[in-house]
């Protein structure tokens, strides 16, 4: 896109310094009343061919000046949709940030599980023992899983 647009650039300086050049040729044509040698190239010049000359300079002149307005135009037309692409980019460097934070959470999440898991194994083994102690270790993880499942759900 940037090569583009830098090409379009170029393009149009080039349009525009022989926009200037040709306003400077017809100036020059223009300028005396009855020139005797082209300004130009520096030839016997009558009435007939210098008129021939203004007229054949404004048609390029025509010529430059539209396509610097279908080069503006274009120019216009990339910079809106390099504008829009740079936006779409970090719209989708952002999604994957969220993408990412959802793989990290699940799998926080199936660890708890197992872990909630490990301890009602062992407090059904240990039945009776320091059953106080287990049953707030299994609330704090069911707790944390609790959160976890929550911080998933506003990922998601």
């Amino acid at each position: 896109m940037d090569v583009e647009i830098n090409s379009v650039r170029e393009e149009l300086a080039r349009v525009n310094a022989e926009i200037e050049h040709v306003e400077t040729e017809l100036s020059l044509l223009r300028g005396g009343g009855s020139v005797e040698r082209c300004p130009l190239c520096g030839r016997p010049l009558d009435r007939e061919l210098a008129q021939e000359l203004v007229v054949s300079r404004e048609v390029r002149l025509r010529e430059l000046m539209r396509r610097r307005e279908e080069l503006m135009s274009r120019l216009s037309r990339l910079s809106g949709e390099a504008v829009e692409l740079d936006r779409l980019e970090n719209e989708l460097r952002s999604i994957e940030g969220e993408l990412s934070k959802e793989v990290v959470v699940k799998a926080s999440l199936e660890d708890l599980r197992r872990r909630r898991d490990s301890l009602l194994e062992e407090l059904s083994r240990l039945d009776g023992y320091d059953e106080e102690t287990l049953r707030r270790e299994l609330k704090e993880v069911e707790d944390e899983l609790s959160r976890l499942n929550r911080e998933l759900e506003e990922l998601g």
